[in-house]
């Protein structure tokens, strides 16, 4: 059977269309003709003007008795030893890789551009970040001025969750989006074959020879081994001896191939000295310190690392750190990590020991997330990081000290943090969906698991993680409804005691969940476990080996059912089941007494704040002011 069309699609025609003209390329290659092919796209090459006259003409002989339409206006038929291919100018004579002028212009206009607003969207960013890494083939510096951008970008969807969110452009970010628009021109051409290097540094001390490291100029690296200069530095900067035969001190004196990419020496790094010797005059890198400091030892360690380093000062054995280190659950370990290594991170740019950081470092380095746009919460989750590693200031805990809550008060009230929905969605259309779909026993096995999901976030308003954790080992059942214990803490739980979910039947067979278990479970009957006491999720994946689900893709599962009846899942997430379900009960009249202990809440001000959300346009004003008859 042979198509005349893309069956399954366009995003496979960059594919076949490539395998297609494999074939022609591999012939035309053979018959010895030089040329670079991307999809439709062929750059010829040769050394004389007749000759690549002659295989232009093979070209094209082959490609159109293959069929291939040839848009001669969009062609340059005539040789030429500057060319444009793929977005970039290919000088043969010069050898080199640029970018056009108005590829140039373009980007230095939508720099400029973007250094006028204070505030850029994610999406302007990535449009720009696209255009700047095109230009990594031709700019050779272009990949070290972007990183901030990127970061920006990331962090922008991180707080918004779309790419219309707006975020500030910091410092870092104006500088790189200042050099492109004042130093792309100069930086703009690369060559195609790099030079040779004319020196070589090693920054480790391992024993070689010149002739295993290639270019050891000075006669004395031979004796001390392993020692070797890069081009950064000209020969007369490698030899202590001048032209004249005198010392001369050059450590004032750089000589840089790339200026640009060399930081300036400080007075405690690494610096060249004059020395004398018995052989000759010559030129060594002294250090001053030849051990690791104790602040950079602790840059270097992670926060699970300096928490068993602590354990060991005061002799806790291997087991009982175990122990320790297992007070927290996974989620809140991992949230601490990725806090730390931020913590981490910003005292290593400032050279500062993130395990013997000072008091004011911590209250700074809380200023500066604060700046970058950080919410209280964000900031909360790494004062409890470092408070769980830093030792006490006078038997208190550094997040509790005085000084760091009232910082933290400072955050809270100028910058307060808002629920995560400000509305909700209508259950009612979710609702109508489900029962507008066929009865559970001729729905795909796909679109079952979807509906059973939502339809257990809805009847009882349990987090996804949890509903990810039913298992049927621990489900028991009646005639009117089934209950689910809960195996291990969920994620506020902090008693032993098993946590349940109960779900009743429901008058409407479509909508009920107790129904659509039923016939979920004879489906998977044959993909579950033999054993009573192996673990048996009762969701269960639509793909092999058919495992248990994990919380994202249940929630996925959710969020697809949402979709499909309408719901905007850019503005909700599955979690957003829990809001709709209490909101719903609450303003129903069910006992917040029963909200509370369904969804698991101590108080009722959670519920208050962070989910009881209203989409009736009908407000107080309007109940009051509305006239009877």
């Amino acid at each position: 059977m042979e198509f005349r069309s893309l069956p399954f699609g366009i995003a496979v025609a960059p594919r076949i269309f490539t395998k297609l003209m494999k074939v022609p390329m591999t012939l035309l290659r053979r018959l010895g003709v030089r040329l670079i092919v991307y999809l439709d796209d062929i750059l010829i090459m040769n050394q004389s003007n007749q000759k690549i006259l002659s295989d232009l003409s093979t070209v094209l002989s082959i490609l159109r008795g293959l069929g291939f339409l040839i848009i001669t206006n969009k062609s340059v038929m005539e040789p030429s030893q500057t060319m444009e291919f793929l977005g970039y100018t290919v000088n043969s004579k010069l050898l080199t890789l640029s970018l056009p002028k108005e590829k140039v212009e373009k980007i230095k206009n939508s720099s400029k551009l973007m250094l006028e607003h204070k505030k850029v969207s994610a999406r302007d960013l990535a449009q720009l970040i696209g255009q700047l890494t095109a230009t990594n083939q031709a700019v050779l510096p272009g990949p070290l001025h972007y990183r901030s951008l990127q970061i920006l970008k990331t962090k922008a969807l991180h707080l918004g969750g779309h790419y219309d969110h707006q975020i500030q452009l910091n410092e870092e970010v104006q500088n790189e989006l200042h050099w492109w628009v004042t130093k792309l021109g100069s930086w703009n051409g690369k060559a195609l074959l790099r030079p040779e290097p004319h020196l070589t540094i090693q920054s480790d001390l391992e024993a070689r020879s010149p002739s295993e490291s290639g270019r050891c100029p000075s006669p004395i690296l031979e004796r001390d081994k392993g020692l070797c200069f890069s081009p950064v530095l000209s020969n007369k900067y490698v030899s202590g001896e001048s032209s004249g035969g005198k010392q001369s001190d050059n450590s004032d004196n750089s000589s840089l191939a790339i200026p640009g990419l060399v930081p300036p020496v400080t007075s405690n790094v690494s610096r060249l000295s004059s020395v004398t010797s018995h052989e000759s005059q010559h030129c060594i890198v002294s250090n001053e310190r030849a051990t690791p400091t104790d602040s950079e030892q602790n840059i270097k360690t992670s926060r699970v690392d300096g928490l068993r380093r602590s354990f060991n000062s005061i002799g806790i054995s291997e087991e009982t750190k175990e122990l320790l280190l297992g007070s927290w659950k996974s989620g809140t370990r991992s949230s601490y990590d990725s806090a730390w290594n931020k913590w981490s991170s910003w005292c290593s740019s400032r050279e500062i020991g993130p395990f013997s950081a000072p008091l004011a470092a911590i209250l700074d380095f809380f200023t500066w997330m604060y700046k970058e746009g950080y919410q209280y919460r964000t900031l909360n989750v790494h004062r409890s990081a470092i408070s769980s590693v830093l030792p006490y200031i006078d038997g208190v805990p550094i997040g509790q000290l005085p000084i760091v809550k009232q910082l933290m008060k400072g955050v809270l009230q100028n910058n307060p943090p808002l629920p995560k929905y400000q509305f909700s969605w209508d259950l009612d259309i979710v609702l109508k969906y489900l029962s507008a779909l066929l009865i559970n026993k001729k729905l795909d096995f796909s679109v079952l698991g979807k509906k059973l999901s939502i339809l257990l976030a809805l009847a009882a308003p349990k987090r996804i993680s949890e509903i990810a954790r039913l298992d049927r080992r621990f489900m028991s059942r009646n005639k009117s409804s089934i209950i689910f214990h809960l195996p291990g803490l969920s994620k506020t739980q902090k008693d032993c005691n098993n946590r349940s979910v109960k779900y009743c039947k429901f008058s409407k067979k479509k909508l009920c969940v107790i129904s659509c278990i039923h016939e979920y479970e004879l489906r998977t009957e044959h993909l579950r476990p033999v054993s009573k006491h192996e673990p048996d999720p009762l969701l269960r994946s639509t793909k092999k080996p058919f495992k248990g689900l994990s919380s994202q893709t249940v929630g996925n599962w959710i969020k697809w059912v949402m979709k499909e009846a309408g719901i905007d899942i850019s503005l909700f997430q599955a979690h957003s089941c829990r809001m709709v379900s209490t909101s719903k009960a609450a303003m129903s009249g069910i006992s917040m007494d029963d909200i509370m202990s369904m969804a698991d809440w101590s108080n009722t001000r959670t519920f208050n704040k962070f989910y009881f959300r209203t989409n009736e346009k009908a407000g107080f004003a309007d109940k009051v002011l509305e006239m009877k008859g």
